[in-house]
């Protein structure tokens, strides 16, 4: 029997049909069962507490996350996965009241820069074969991250110079396919790394069938400016 938490993340799958999507709601779900358990049982908990009742025992939830440095953007991310997840229940709660009853940590907006050419070179110097693929090939087409994992060999049209790369729409954002390229300096690399591959192989996957690590931890990348900036 498909559990409520089941049923939800079906639902969002079909809703964008997009894993990373589903992996968001994941990282929600699984940071609220730390903290209650069992979300069928709170869930039918919920069901007999008046809407000012349930929020006080969410924002206990909240301001458990902000006691552990939880980011302030993922602590909003991951309760509105979970007003979603109470809304599909039947238990609606309004706007207004979650604004006078939960207390959102602050969000702290540091300054930004355009990651440098400098910067992009010692990112790429310090990286494994693999992720180094994976970001020269974000770099030269401008995809998302999430779109160059789902690609397959036969989306690479390798016939042509440059090699010409199609996004089919359901990986895309906007549900529109669109064509964008792969530079020189990619594409030796590229082409010798998928001599071996099949076309309907995913081609940033590893040997063992994982694919490529999307993220770097952003301590590591600043300890190793730092390091190579003075």
């Amino acid at each position: 029997m498909l559990t409520i938490e089941d049923n939800f993340l079906a639902d969002i799958y079909r809703k964008g049909k997009s894993g990373g999507s589903v992996k968001g709601a994941q990282g929600a779900l699984s940071n609220f069962k730390k903290w209650l358990a069992d979300i069928d049982q709170k869930v039918e908990q919920y069901k007999t507490m008046t809407a000012d009742d349930i929020l006080r025992d969410l924002d206990k939830w909240v301001a458990n996350m902000d006691s552990k440095e939880t980011n302030p953007r993922t602590i909003k991310q991951y309760f509105s996965t979970i007003k979603k997840l109470l809304r599909k229940q039947g238990i609606k709660l309004h706007s207004e009241d979650i604004k006078d009853m939960i207390v959102f940590p602050r969000e702290v907006n540091e300054p930004r820069h355009a990651i440098s050419k400098k910067e992009i070179r010692l990112l790429l110097d310090h990286s494994s074969f693999e992720r180094k693929l994976l970001y020269m090939c974000n770099l030269s087409t401008g995809c998302r991250i999430g779109e160059l994992l789902m690609l397959k060999k036969r989306d690479f049209n390798m016939e042509s110079r440059p090699i010409i790369v199609t996004i089919p729409a359901k990986f895309t954002k906007k549900k529109i396919s669109r064509t964008t390229y792969l530079n020189s300096e990619v594409s030796p690399m590229f082409l010798e790394y998928v001599k071996k591959l099949s076309p309907d192989d995913k081609v940033l996957v590893l040997k063992h069938g994982r694919t490529f690590p999307a993220c770097v931890n952003p301590d590591t990348v600043s300890k190793l400016f730092q390091r190579n900036w003075h």
